[in-house]
């Protein structure tokens, strides 16, 4: 029961991690008020590394020095769920743009797209093989991507230490792994930020990395239980504090001299909202449960719910929202609503929708087809 309860809160936690990220790609101006900054809050990309830091929790010091095994393991839970996202619509590209749902005048995340031709496919597909997609319309599986190499990473890199330190001296080895992570996440952001040299989502492989070894140091070392009402109030004045004074920590930006202060404004954002998930009760503890636990394709999925939500207000409205737009273009707090339900409850209705079809439909023809 004690498993079930702490299994529930933490999809609680990811359930406000991704509204959050739904809500910071809907295009609306919020009010300006200075000590309130409210715009700020929900532009900080503080929902990302807190989900990576949840990615920390419940990882096993066995498993994770057994790369092999681990990383086989990983394939089956996150990068072949890539591929069954991100391939359908990297094929469906050019339909795409048929249909509206893109536009060659419109800058997604600083690049254009036109219609590709059979070589350009290829290549498309060939990149998300090997985690180098990039199809705006699941541009936020970007995530996936740098959450299924930085766990891989540290499967290796522990898999290493454990070799070369010496087997009786478990604080070497801590004390090793911990300074290589944040070495790695201090120099992946000197690359970004000092000599401006990126690869796309290899970068943040690092911090990335870096934070999930935090959560599972929290959580498992440490022992924290987020029911602390006096580390609560010290993360809701640190989370303030970063919003008000800094403008947020940024995880794709960050100077090489603020790893310190990203992972303490995430460790302080999740605090916060992992107090409210542990004491969450009745009916919306088990709606936020169900939204925590399938985040992954409100992930991969909200793009294009917020596309079918525009086009539903077109057919029955005047307003004549620009369904090409990848963020959802809220001009009113009605709208802001409609798109923040839209782009959570449509997910959860496709995959809903698609395990029925898988286990109703499909088992059943295919194992017809084999008698």
């Amino acid at each position: 029961m004690a498993s079930k309860e702490r299994l529930e809160w933490v999809d609680i936690a990811k359930a406000f991690a991704i509204i959050a990220v739904v809500l910071g790609h809907i295009s609306y101006q919020y009010p300006e008020i200075a000590l309130l900054p409210i715009g700020t809050i929900m532009a900080w990309l503080w929902h990302v590394p807190v989900f990576f830091m949840i990615g920390g929790f419940f990882l096993k010091e066995e498993k994770l020095v057994k790369p092999a095994v681990f990383i086989k393991g990983k394939i089956r839970s996150l990068y072949l769920l890539i591929l069954y996202i991100y391939i359908p619509f990297t094929l469906l590209h050019n339909v795409l743009l048929d249909v509206g749902f893109y536009d060659t005048a419109i800058s997604y995340g600083g690049k254009y797209v036109d219609y590709w031709t059979v070589g350009q496919f290829v290549r498309g597909c060939v990149e998300v093989v090997f985690l180098a997609g990039r199809e705006p319309i699941v541009g936020a599986m970007w995530f996936v991507y740098v959450l299924f190499m930085a766990l891989c990473y540290l499967s290796l890199l522990s898999f290493i230490l454990k070799k070369i330190t010496p087997p009786y001296n478990e604080h070497l080895y801590e004390q090793v792994r911990c300074c290589v992570l944040l070495l790695g996440a201090v120099v992946g952001s000197i690359l970004t930020n000092i000599f401006d040299f990126t690869i796309p989502r290899f970068n943040n492989v690092f911090t990335a990395s870096w934070l999930i070894y935090i959560g599972m140091q929290i959580v498992q070392r440490y022992k924290v239980r987020f029911d602390n009402y006096f580390v609560f109030g010290m993360s809701l004045i640190a989370f303030y504090s970063f919003c008000v004074l800094r403008g947020g920590v940024s995880l794709n930006r960050n100077r090489f001299d603020d790893i310190v202060s990203l992972t303490a404004s995430t460790f302080a954002a999740l605090y916060l909202i992992a107090f409210v998930s542990k004491r969450s009760k009745g009916w919306f503890a088990k709606v936020m449960s169900v939204i925590g636990k399938e985040s992954f394709y409100i992930m991969g999925f909200h793009f294009l719910a917020f596309k079918l939500c525009s086009l539903a207000i077109n057919q029955v409205s005047d307003l004549h929202q620009n369904v090409a737009e990848l963020e959802a273009p809220a001009t009113n707090l009605l709208l802001y609503v409609y798109y923040a339900l839209g782009g959570v409850f449509l997910p959860l209705a496709f995959i809903w929708a698609w395990r029925k079809i898988w286990r109703n439909v499909i088992k059943i023809k295919f194992f017809k087809s084999c008698l």
